[in-house]
């Protein structure tokens, strides 16, 4: 009977029988009093359950070793026969239906492997991490919860979860030595059992649970990233004054927050403030790269460019200044000046080129309106060499036509000489006939 429980379990295996499987037993969760108690084994004496039907369900909805809650179960009727000879045999059984997901912070596995790195969430571990909330349990202590963010090429990386676990504040990680942890009862070792095998053999019960124990027992450690970092005192309002983007600005960020710990006593010895100091030491003092990197993750977001601009609108010039002091600047500015200095060169030694071309047009000009006018005196020339040659011309033929006139009334008058001479031979021969035919 449940009696306000419910049984914690995770996966075992399914069975040859569709839809069906087993879940092993880890905890009871007592409802009323909120509270996990390890199962009695006379009341579950094979520590597991049978799922007879939604099986699939659960293998579909639950990794390997995550745990989740039956809310309903029953006793399976007793067999002797059966519960000897058959190793999936199960003193109860449930459907999967029956199956649901625990609350947050409840049985979080524990892996074993490095401390995450707080600059970056990087993790060095290799196996496969559950797809929610995690402890990392590291020479003897226990650090958590962590979720993970991505599995890529450069590694695994980590964060704390958001929002943050009660009790814990954003950013904020548990810290417990694992003596302390299995004095205090918050975690529950799995048992072992050469018939199952598990991917994590140890859980925090509740991390609610950790509330009720004072430090140094456990203690809170903050586990904000460089980036985050950043962004959190950016975001805060620290260092209005002054722009936060590269090396000098950093320097400018640091003197700034140095002014307000100056001020403000209390965050003198803030963890995050000592923090935050580092990083820009360590981006005064090393590659400007590796601190531009967090800078420009920072002012690529919406948040970031937001920032940027407001800055930039309501400290006008100021930028401008800082940008005029930068290496890059300063060899642009010269490369600048020396392409100006380039411009101007040929800018005068076009002037040169076009007074040259304006001069040497003139000069052409000249030439041709020269060569023009001679060419119209050697045309009026040549005309009136033309006309004296045709008015000689002209003049010897009226001349051999005149000679010509004159031969022809020579010739003419000779002529009618010539007929009247003839005329008279002709006359005078008549008259010889006539004065013949008279003699006669």
């Amino acid at each position: 009977m449940q009696y306000n429980r419910e049984l914690i379990v995770i996966k075992d295996r399914p069975l040859v029988a569709e839809n069906t499987g087993l879940v092993r037993i880890l905890l009871i969760h007592d409802l009323e009093k909120n509270q996990f108690q390890e199962p009695s084994k006379s009341e579950f004496e094979t520590s597991g359950v049978w799922i007879s039907k939604g099986y699939d369900k659960i293998h579909r909805e639950y990794d390997e070793g995550q745990p989740f809650a039956l809310t309903q179960w029953n006793r399976t009727d007793k067999d002797p026969d059966k519960s000897v000879s058959d190793p999936n045999y199960q003193d109860h059984w449930a459907l999967g239906s029956d199956a649901k997901a625990l609350e947050s912070g409840t049985l979080i596995p524990i892996v074993n492997g490095p401390l995450p790195d707080k600059s970056d969430g990087s993790f060095k571990y290799t196996n496969d991490l559950p797809k929610g909330n995690f402890m990392v349990e590291s020479k003897n202590t226990i650090y958590g919860p962590f979720t993970r963010i991505t599995v890529a090429e450069e590694g695994t990386f980590v964060k704390a979860p958001t929002p943050p676990l009660t009790p814990l504040q954003q950013f904020e990680v548990l810290s417990v030595s694992v003596t302390t942890a299995i004095s205090r009862g918050l975690v529950y070792d799995l048992p072992s059992d050469a018939n199952f095998s598990n991917r994590y053999s140890r859980y925090l019960i509740s991390i609610r649970d950790t509330a009720r124990i004072t430090p140094p027992e456990v203690s809170k450690v903050d586990f904000i990233s460089d980036k985050e970092l950043v962004n959190y005192y950016v975001k805060n309002g620290f260092g209005k004054r002054n722009s936060p983007l590269g090396r000098k600005q950093a320097e400018t960020l640091k003197n700034a927050l140095n002014e307000l710990a100056r001020k403000r006593r209390a965050y003198s010895e803030d963890e995050r403030f000592k923090r935050i100091q580092s990083l820009l030491d360590n981006l005064l003092e090393e590659s400007e790269d590796q601190g531009q990197e967090i800078l420009n993750d920072y002012l690529n977001s919406d948040k970031g460019r937001q920032f940027f601009k407001t800055y930039t609108e309501s400290h006008a010039g100021f930028l401008d200044s800082l940008i005029t002091e930068t290496k890059e600047y300063k060899t642009r500015k010269k490369e600048i000046e020396e392409l100006n200095k380039k411009i101007q060169d040929s800018k005068l030694e076009l002037s040169a080129i076009s007074a040259q071309v304006a001069k040497e047009r003139e000069e052409a000009s000249q030439r041709i309106k020269k060569i023009r006018e001679e060419s119209a005196e050697q045309i009026a020339e040549h005309q009136r060499e033309r006309s004296e040659k045709l008015k000689s011309e002209i003049q010897d033929r009226e001349q051999a036509l005149r000679d010509i006139q004159q031969k022809h009334e020579e010739l003419s008058a000779q002529y009618l000489h010539l007929k009247t001479v003839a005329d008279q031979k002709k006359e005078i021969e008549f008259l010889e006939r006539r004065k013949g035919e008279l003699e006669e």
